[in-house]
């Protein structure tokens, strides 16, 4: 689910497990948008992701854009607090 550069916003379908894969090739910067639903937490892949000079980007509906631009594979936690704010890290192995 990566596509051109864009504002991604998802589906329930997608966001319904609390594993949100990416993938695909980024043509430009993507920003995808996540239900805002306080607590709730998401993990983010994106191994399958081909970026090149491009990036993605996590933001909370109606709200703020995690500060982490993601440019490189990986797992990645987000989580929906108060207010329209989105917290995240970077999970390592």
């Amino acid at each position: 689910m990566a596509g051109g550069g864009a504002t991604i916003t998802l589906t329930a379908a997608q966001y319904s497990n609390n594993v949100v894969v990416l993938s695909g090739s980024l043509s430009e910067i993507n920003t995808y948008v996540f239900p805002n639903i306080p607590g709730s937490s998401w993990f983010v892949d994106t191994t399958g992701v081909t970026f090149g000079a491009y990036s993605i980007k996590l933001q909370v509906s109606g709200g703020s854009v995690w500060l982490t631009t993601i440019t490189t594979h990986g797992i990645f936690r987000i989580v929906v607090g108060n207010n329209t704010t989105l917290y995240g890290q970077t999970l390592t192995s």
